[in-house]
């Protein structure tokens, strides 16, 4: 595996993303969509593997990272897990920052409304990347692009519920 595009590879996958809103345990959804659960990383490794993409230290002392799939299609989904709600707005603009201007590996970035989340997307390395801040954390959704917009749907309804609303 190439390390040079390791920020974007799996997706610049700037832990965001699934935390406090899937409740207390920190447990990811079992299912995303069609998409089924069928690895996590917690904790250190998590927070290893999401660091070494991104060839720096860039998580919280949270993270978690869950693979889904389902026949051809596969989404990942980061989920950093900040203190402090302030930490991971901090971290949730900077990403919005460098990736919003387009880069080697992410383009196409728009924002979407939906209910009271403000979710960025973007394309690259073959897939649809959502990313979005939720209490205190950061959640980043790398999904192909035939499971995409199910796969955000059942997450945001799994995060915030009928808060988020469509």
């Amino acid at each position: 595996m190439n390390m040079k595009v390791p920020l974007f590879r799996l997706g610049v996958l700037l832990p965001f993303l699934v935390f406090y809103a899937l409740g207390q345990s920190g447990d990811l959804p079992s299912e995303l969509g069609t998409l089924k659960l069928t690895k996590t990383l917690q904790g250190n490794e998590a927070r290893a593997f999401i660091n070494r993409l991104h060839e720096k230290d860039v998580t919280p002392k949270n993270s978690v990272r869950g693979e889904y799939g389902g026949g051809k299609e596969q989404a990942t989904l980061y989920v950093s897990i900040y203190e402090l709600r302030s930490k991971a707005a901090e971290a949730a603009k900077r990403m919005t920052r460098l990736i919003s201007k387009g880069n080697r590996v992410f383009g196409q970035y728009k924002e979407l409304k939906h209910g009271q989340l403000m979710i960025g997307r973007c394309e690259g390395l073959g897939q649809i990347h959502y990313f979005f801040l939720y209490r205190d954390r950061v959640f980043w959704l790398a999904a192909d692009s035939s499971v995409a917009g199910a796969s955000l749907e059942s997450l945001v309804r799994s995060v915030a519920g009928k808060a988020a609303g469509p």
